[in-house]
């Protein structure tokens, strides 16, 4: 259903916060793995928690968004230096 708010506990003004900082924190190179593991987290949340109504074509386009976002920020997680004076 377009137009429809869902109440769920994954939205909210922490959610912003979350990605607002860990997004910031992204762009900046600044603790790549743990940004992009909370980001990761977050969208594997919102998929299962929010866009799981699969039989709506936008709800499957939504949880497929989100499940390909978690996978990138996996990879940039695990693939991340530890520090970045590490040659």
């Amino acid at each position: 259903m377009r137009g429809r708010q869902v109440a769920s506990p994954i939205a909210g003004a922490d959610s912003s916060l979350l990605e607002l900082a860990a997004g910031i924190a992204l762009l900046l190179g600044w603790q790549l793995r743990y940004a992009a593991g909370a980001l990761a987290l977050f969208c594997i949340a919102t998929a299962l928690g929010i866009h799981l109504d699969l039989a709506d074509r936008i709800e499957r386009t939504l949880f497929l968004k989100d499940i390909a976002l978690a996978g990138a920020l996996i990879f940039i997680a695990v693939n991340a230096r530890q520090s970045p004076t590490a040659s």
